[in-house]
């Protein structure tokens, strides 16, 4: 193959690539955060948004308690994750020492916070 081609296919997997870590997907990481600054701040529809349907309606018949349990946590010094195929597990380390895990599922390309039974 000439150069010309093997540069061609060269520059074709490079835009393939950056569609897809572009493709405004974010990471468990993240949506745990938004989640997070989500209940904090009372943020119904952003709760929605960032949780299946099932674990947002649970979450939302707490709201008022858990946002408490945030506040006294204080603010997240670390998160990890991994991701397995549509699972992923998110552990955050809040400032107080405390740690976490969320659960999150792949669901139409974005991920969502479930909370397992």
């Amino acid at each position: 193959m000439k150069m010309k081609g093997k540069l061609t296919i060269l520059i074709c997997i490079l835009v393939l690539i950056a569609m897809t870590s572009c493709s405004g997907a974010d990471s468990p990481s993240t949506v745990v955060r938004q989640l997070i600054t989500a209940i904090e701040n009372g943020d119904t529809a952003a709760i929605n948004n960032l949780m299946t349907p099932d674990s947002a309606e649970l979450i939302l018949l707490f709201l008022e308690k858990i946002q408490g349990v945030f506040l006294e946590q204080g603010a997240i010094t670390n998160t990890e994750e991994i991701i397995s195929g549509d699972t992923a597990v998110v552990t955050v380390t809040f400032r107080n020492g405390e740690r976490e895990e969320y659960d999150l599922v792949r669901v139409n390309r974005r991920w969502l916070v479930t909370i397992n039974k």
